[in-house]
């Protein structure tokens, strides 16, 4: 372990962790003394009650909070190290702009809705009133933007110092609630004042940093305007949305669930044993709020920051086994002391939920890692899986085994996201070549000049007719030799700007719309709009395979590809005259086609990050590696028959577009023609088997062998193809 420590960013982590766990040590214990002089002020009942109204703020909060902190330190952080200030004030303005609608949205939400869930979480009547005011601490708790400032800044002292802060004047109200016997309306004043002096301390740190580094106007609100110039922008604050609040749900929600489960008492046995929980692992919690900063300043197609994410998990993990065993041996004196007798069997629930320890906190760099390589989707599918299975034990533990059954779904929702989290990880630290340095990148400037190259109208033409054949069997032509793969990030932006320039070009929006609406009226579509159909549905799927080809994360956008795959199933309907199912799809594409989904879609695609060409050839590679795995297959279900076919496909699209730009480029026509005939072969057959499967000839998923002269041709391509 020596040489870790010649690591500067390793250092900077553990040292910065330091920091905050110097305010965390005090804050915990004076979080402590706050909860015992709560728990021995009032009774069982009412302590619960007040746990349960912080917990509803806090929900309401959380579900409804950007975050703004995030988007600061991933944005942020690659600007104040380029000295871009004016991209650093379009990336706080935007965190800024989000936090006042969030929190204006949050507040309204809070209050309307808690007349009707006041009854469901153990709320009396008497109290209700006390919850209404305490909502009007949310939009201050849905903030985060000073926070991410002050970590870009590296200020993670001035952090340190406000977070003991709110602990340091709830405490001191608590004493002052339990002695001067002001029961539970001096305790819930407590609790609210001190929150908000907290956030106020915050705020007034940040715009002071701001101030010393001369970044002026960087606390201007903004949200469409600024966004434009941020690419990527509305996607990772809508991801992390998502993913915090299912955070969340996990957390502060399981609060509000036991409390409807089990009754505002058991509600106060489970936050006694969180918060201990809570306090065991904050060596993890403070490395990540260290780490995540500390790597954006790391390349990610390098070792180093997954090294250092190893490394921290490592450590993280060791103090996790010590913090577990410390917390079996004095969590129950320590329950005793703080709390009361009536509160041990909040222990019994703690033993189980110690086992959790070692797990999150050795799994604590596994979300940074995931934020770093641009997988935050991933990050939000892993949290929403531990989440949803989280719940569902929760609730039918508590159903069964009552208070002990919450403490063991607890601990394995922590393992289950541990390991949903790990295997997207893995998977990207595999993929590390294809990442570049402090992406997303900056949106193209605004200038005269287009952001995409414009091609003259014969180049679209030849992409056309090239499209219009590429399922055309042409036995007469033979495979390169050999294939090659190179493809310079020229003329790899070329061939993406090609394709969105036939999609943009090729139609109106007003004329797809006219067939849809047709087909909604029940009215046919003569030969020559049927035609116009398929020429837009062709542009499309050509749009799509650039996309998974050239983009960074080889994906379509999900509401591109939807449109795509709804275009398809509409026109399958209207050619097998399914009335049911055109109005189904059509009325899908009416949704799809207006106007503000349209502008998101051009704007989404226009931003499209496109990858390097090793990543190309590597995700090139990949596909080919899949087709050679799939044919060691004699028969195949329609389902993996049609996988096959798109592989093909993809191809074929990346040679046609290859030969439109350069017609002399002889080597992409062969490969062009080549796969085309495979892919004509293919169409023929997957055609006759949905067809078959429609007349109930046989079922679309029964195994059937490949035809000889298409095997014959994909085990000629895979044999040569240099993977």
């Amino acid at each position: 372990m020596k040489h870790w420590w010649s690591d500067g960013a390793f250092r900077a982590i553990v040292r910065n962790a330091a920091y905050l766990g110097s305010s965390n040590v005090v804050s915990a214990l004076l979080g402590l003394l706050a909860l015992a002089c709560a728990g021995r002020g009032m009774s069982p009942a009412l302590f619960g009650t007040l746990v349960v109204v912080q917990a509803y703020a806090k929900s309401v909060s959380d579900i409804a909070k950007f975050q703004t902190w995030q988007f600061v330190v991933q944005f942020g952080t690659p600007a104040l190290a380029r000295k871009d200030i004016n991209r650093f004030r379009d990336v706080t303005g935007f965190s800024f702009g989000l936090d006042l609608a969030s929190g204006g949205v949050a507040l309204v939400a809070g209050m309307v809705l808690l007349p009707f869930l006041g009854h469901a979480i153990g709320l009396d009547p008497a109290d209700f009133w006390w919850a209404l005011g305490y909502c009007t601490l949310i939009p201050t708790l849905t903030a985060a933007t000073p926070t991410g400032i002050l970590r870009s800044i590296d200020r993670f002292d001035l952090i340190a110092v406000q977070q003991a802060i709110t602990p340091l004047l709830r405490a001191i109200g608590s004493v002052i609630a339990f002695f001067g016997d002001l029961g539970f309306p001096g305790f819930i004043a407590t609790w609210y004042v001190s929150s908000l002096v907290g956030d106020a301390v915050l705020w007034l740190f940040a715009m002071r940093e701001l101030r010393r580094q001369n970044i002026h106007h960087a606390l201007r609100p903004g949200l469409f305007r600024p966004a434009r110039r941020i690419s990527g922008a509305w996607d990772f604050v809508w991801t992390t949305n998502f993913a915090h609040s299912i955070w969340s749900a996990r957390n502060a929600g399981s609060n509000v669930l036991v409390g409807i489960m089990l009754g505002p008492a058991a509600a106060g046995l489970f936050k006694v044993a969180l918060t201990l929980f809570d306090a065991a692992s904050t060596p993890a919690s403070l490395m990540q709020k260290s780490f995540y900063p500390e790597i954006m300043r790391l390349d990610p197609a390098s070792t180093r920051p997954w090294k250092l994410g190893v490394r921290s998990a490592m450590l993280a993990g060791g103090l996790g086994v010590l913090v577990a065993l410390l917390v079996i041996v004095a969590g129950k004196p320590l329950i005793a002391s703080v709390f009361g007798q009536q509160y041990l069997e909040a222990y019994s629930l703690l033993q189980v939920m110690s086992a959790a320890l070692v797990v999150s906190m050795a799994g604590f760099p596994l979300e940074s890692l995931l934020y770093i390589a641009r997988r935050q989707r991933a990050a939000l599918v892993a949290q929403a899986l531990a989440a949803v299975t989280y719940a569902l034990l929760l609730v039918g533990l508590t159903h069964y085994m009552g208070i002990m059954g919450a403490a063991i779904a607890y601990f394995a929702g922590q393992c289950l996201e541990a390991i949903f989290s790990l295997i997207p990880t893995v998977a990207a630290f595999r993929k590390r070549h294809t990442l570049s340095h402090f992406a997303p990148e900056e949106a193209p400037a605004v200038s005269a000049e287009p952001a995409w190259q414009k091609f003259p109208a014969a180049t679209l033409a030849r992409l056309f007719d090239a499209v219009n054949v590429d399922d055309i069997v042409d036995a007469h032509v033979a495979l390169p030799d050999p294939i090659v793969l190179a493809c310079p990030e020229g003329t790899l932006r070329q061939c993406y700007a090609v394709c969105l320039q036939f999609w943009e070009d090729g139609f109106a929006r007003e004329d797809l719309q006219r067939l849809v609406e047709k087909l909604l009226r029940n009215d046919w579509l003569s030969a020559e709009e049927r035609l116009q159909y398929k020429d837009i549905r062709a542009r499309y799927k050509h749009l799509r395979f650039a996309q998974r080809l050239y983009s960074k994360r080889h994906k379509s956008s999900y509401v591109f590809d939807l449109t795509t795959r709804v275009l398809g199933h509409l026109q399958d309907a209207f050619r097998s005259g399914r009335r049911s199912r055109i109005v189904r799809h059509g009325l899908t594409l009416r949704l799809l086609l207006s106007k503000p989904v349209w502008s998101m879609v051009q704007r989404t695609m226009e931003q499209t990050l496109l990858d390097s060409e090793p990543g190309l050839i590597a995700f090139q590679k990949q596909e080919m590696l899949h087709l050679k795995q799939a044919m060691a297959r004699t028969t195949f279900a329609g389902e993996e028959f049609h996988m096959v076919r798109k592989i093909v496909s993809m191809q074929v699209s990346y040679y046609d577009t290859l030969r439109s730009l350069d017609p002399n480029d002889h080597h992409a026509y062969r490969m062009s023609r080549f796969l085309a005939a495979i892919n004509g072969l293919m169409g023929l057959r997957h055609d006759e088997m949905v067809a078959e499967s429609l007349s109930g000839r046989y079922h679309y998923g029964t195994p059937v062998p490949m035809t000889k002269e298409t095997r014959s041709s994909l085990e000629t391509l895979v044999g040569r193809y240099p993977v």
